[in-house]
Parts: structure tokens; sequence; C-alpha cells
């Protein structure tokens, strides 16, 4: 009887025990200036608000295009989607509304989404923000972020010329 009580305990245990799992795993792809030259676009954008919405979360971002620095668009407003909690992707609402970004994007393809829609990668450093004319985020360092990293800076013009720089 106390083996049946013993038997019955160890299989009851490990399910009420809480399971660590990840949305998503994926490996540190670089810092935005090693990422941006492979990206299809790369724009200076403000954000305008959010659309759509699953559990909670935000799923895509409007923006207003206010320079192209790689790729080509003729739109002045695009959509990028974010996370939906197990993509790999950032959650737009990190991006807040009225703020300006540096965002390195890809087409998204697909069922989801309209026809020129977008999506940011999160593998890596996608994104940098704009302030003052100058960029602040996580750059040049090869080494993946950390939550005591400082993050770098350079003016909008260096950004400019160290995207030309990389296209050669």
């Amino acid at each position: 009887m106390k083996t049946r009580y013993l038997a019955g305990w160890a299989v009851v245990l490990p399910l009420l025990m809480p399971i660590r799992c990840a949305a998503c795993s994926c490996a540190w792809t670089g810092p935005l200036l090693k990422v941006a030259p492979a990206s299809e676009l790369v724009i200076r954008a403000r954000v305008l608000g959010y659309h759509g919405r699953s559990r909670g979360v935000d799923l895509a971002m409007d923006v207003e295009v206010q320079e192209v620095l790689k790729g080509n668009t003729r739109a002045s407003r695009l959509r990028i989607w974010g996370d939906n909690g197990a993509q790999c992707r950032p959650y737009v609402s990190g991006f807040p509304v009225r703020t300006e970004w540096i965002f390195a994007i890809g087409k998204l393809t697909g069922e989801k989404g309209r026809e020129g829609d977008y999506f940011i990668g999160g593998c890596g450093e996608y994104w940098a923000r704009v302030e003052n004319d100058h960029v602040v985020g996580r750059l040049s360092s090869p080494v993946p972020p950390s939550m005591a990293d400082k993050p770098e800076q350079m003016s909008m013009k260096e950004l400019r010329e160290q995207l030309r720089l990389t296209r050669k």
C-alpha cells in the first residue's frame, strides 16, 4: 500500500511543479549597424499608434516615415508588426506613441497583415531611439545586450555615414 501511495505522488508531483518554458529562442544577430545592412528597409519614423490586439498585447504599430536610410518605399505611413508572444520580436508597446526611432525592418509575408506591411526582428538590435538628432541604443557593440549596458549614442549624420559605408 505504501509503495502504491508513493508511486501515485511520484506521478502527481511533477505535474504540480511549474514548467519553465520560453515563447521563443534565437541567437543574437548583432547591433543595429550590423543588422541594418542586411535589412530590406531602414527608416527613421515617428510612432503614430498601435493596431490590433490579442490577449492584451498590441500587435502592430503605425508609423510615419521621416526618412528612408536604406531601401525603397513611397509610403509615408507603414504598419510594422511586432511580437504576439511567440515570435522573437519586440513588443510594439516598447515604442511609445509620438517617439522617433530608426527601424531596420523586413516585408511581412504570408496571410497576416496587409500588402505592404512590415515586421521588426527581435534576435538583434533592429531599432534605436532618435533623440535631438542623435541615435541612442545598441549601435555597434558586438556582445549581446545586458541590463547593465549603457546605450551608445551617435549623431544622425554619423549614422547615415556608417550605413552608407556598409552598403559599398
